[in-house]
């Protein structure tokens, strides 16, 4: 398969409500769509949503390796991008999840969506702050048992106070997963950990803003749930992590994502894939890749995202897998 051509268009969508993190507040997400066309006139359609705060390159990076990669993937054979992409791109992963995945679609390697229908979801459900006792309701009613919600955005008081009062209302069976984006230092999260050890909590990411070692196996030590490594794994992996969060758009594309997560498995680390509240064709990738790496739906992915635009329409996790 020769690739004859690349071309991309920038797109913005509307957040039904600002998402926020302890690292800042969005209230669009924006990107290009990107087609990728063979000499038989068939296309492959890819994404690159760049989202600096978690790793990929900024926007105008972004918008320059795409237009770089205009030329230099002309007359290419396909399956040879594939194995030179990283290399090509190498702090750019936003662009090569684009390219990445539009290769794959051409080349017939991704798994019909049909196969990902055992993976099971979570909820992003926006900050503690903001979680209500009616949305518990609803969520509760649409069947979730994974609940995700992020934290570090009020004080650590304040957090603790909020998570006691929502346990109190939690029904049997739904856990939470938190989420803290690095927000805190050692003591703050020490002191957050040894309140919440005995809450329905099913996991907490990135509780430290320069996580190290020692640290996070001290922390890990004081709670039963599991802590997760995310944006932290951009500057390695921590040998005391248990699980990992893998983000197709941080990382290269589906397949960059599939393999490393294999490589992960291997090592005995539970992998969740998550989207970066991506458009309908990263959200479809991210969808594929958790299939691949979890087929038997043993953890809960972080893919119902596309809940969270205004624009409803195009492809969306939550009707076509099990929720979690």
């Amino acid at each position: 398969m020769k690739i004859i051509s690349l071309t991309y268009q920038p797109y913005e969508r509307a957040l039904r409500q600002p998402w926020r993190t302890a690292q800042g507040v969005w209230s669009v997400r924006r990107g290009w769509t990107v087609a990728l066309c063979d000499e038989t006139g068939r296309t492959g359609w890819g994404e690159a949503a760049p989202l600096p705060e978690i790793g990929t390159e900024i926007f105008s990076d972004c918008e320059a390796g795409l237009k770089h990669m205009q030329s230099a993937l002309s007359g290419q054979e396909g399956d040879t991008v594939l194995k030179t992409l990283p290399a090509l791109l190498p702090s750019c992963p936003a662009v090569r999840c684009a390219i990445e995945t539009a290769l794959v679609d051409l080349l017939g390697c991704q798994l019909n969506v049909q196969a990902a229908s055992q993976v099971r979801l979570n909820v992003s459900a926006g900050t503690l702050c903001d979680f209500s006792s009616d949305r518990l309701s609803l969520l509760r009613d649409q069947g979730y048992q994974v609940i995700k919600l992020k934290v570090g955005v009020q004080s650590v008081e304040d957090e603790i106070k909020a998570l006691e009062t929502l346990h109190k209302e939690l029904p049997d069976g739904v856990y939470l997963r938190l989420d803290a984006n690095g927000a805190w230092d050692f003591e703050q999260a020490e002191r957050f950990l040894n309140e919440i050890s005995g809450l329905a909590i099913e996991s907490l990411e990135e509780p430290l803003a320069h996580p190290n070692e020692q640290a996070w196996a001290e922390l890990q030590n004081k709670v039963p749930f599991v802590l997760v490594q995310d944006e932290s794994l951009q500057n390695g992996l921590l040998s005391t992590a248990r699980r990992v969060v893998l983000k197709p758009m941080a990382h290269g594309g589906p397949l960059s994502s599939y393999q490393l997560g294999k490589m992960l498995q291997q090592q005995g680390i539970e992998t969740i894939v998550t989207t970066t509240i991506d458009g309908p064709i990263a959200t479809r990738a991210a969808l594929i890749t958790a299939a691949a790496l979890d087929p038997l739906g043993r953890w809960a992915h972080g893919l119902g995202t596309a809940v969270l635009f205004e624009d409803q329409s195009g492809f969306d996790p939550v009707r076509a897998v099990m929720r979690a």
